[in-house]
């Protein structure tokens, strides 16, 4: 209702209407603030709503936090104890590496010397082979001289009549035949 939709008197406007247009526009306000009021308490629920759902989000990003920060220090500790492990590792086989080494340089050493030691047997035995050939083959010409001289040196025989027909030596030549 407007101010010219209000009936007048004689002396204004009428009470009644007056009172119409006052209770009138009290429940459009009081309509107003219930619908304000409903708004507002809707938006107070969906408030607290959202209040807690940040609440429960902020809480779990806190133990997220928490949690990645255990995460974080464990994953610290870890690779320095990996790095230390790697280093001791890099340490353990660079001693077993030179320990190796060593070891294989005395090795060869050892052999080096056994091939040596080997070598000077083989010149020995060789030295000695060569001598016992040159022993043996001046045994065997001394044995092809001694047997190129045997027919010259064989015993003549001569049928001497008073042995009754026995052959008799004439010399003793085939003693003096000796081999060395």
């Amino acid at each position: 209702m407007r101010m010219d939709e209000l009936k007048r008197g004689l002396w204004g406007y009428k009470k009644d209407s007056v009172y119409h247009y006052i209770v009138s526009i009290e429940e459009k306000a009081s309509a107003r603030l219930a619908e304000k009021d409903a708004k507002l308490e809707k938006m107070g629920v969906e408030t607290k709503r959202q209040i807690s759902e940040l609440e429960a989000a902020i809480k779990a990003l806190r133990e997220e936090n928490a949690t990645l920060r255990e995460n974080q220090t464990t994953v610290f500790s870890t690779m320095l104890e990996a790095q230390k492990y790697a280093e001791q590792l890099r340490a353990d086989s660079d001693r077993q590496m030179q320990q190796f080494q060593r070891q294989l340089a005395a090795a060869v050493q050892q052999k080096n010397q056994q091939l040596a030691s080997y070598q000077e047997q083989i010149r020995q035995l060789r030295t000695m082979i060569r001598e016992i050939l040159k022993d043996f083959d001046g045994s065997l010409e001394d044995a092809g001289r001694t047997l190129a001289n045997l027919p010259a040196q064989a015993p003549i025989t001569v049928l001497d009549p008073d042995l009754n027909g026995t052959a008799q030596s004439e010399g003793k030549a085939w003693k003096k035949i000796s081999f060395t």
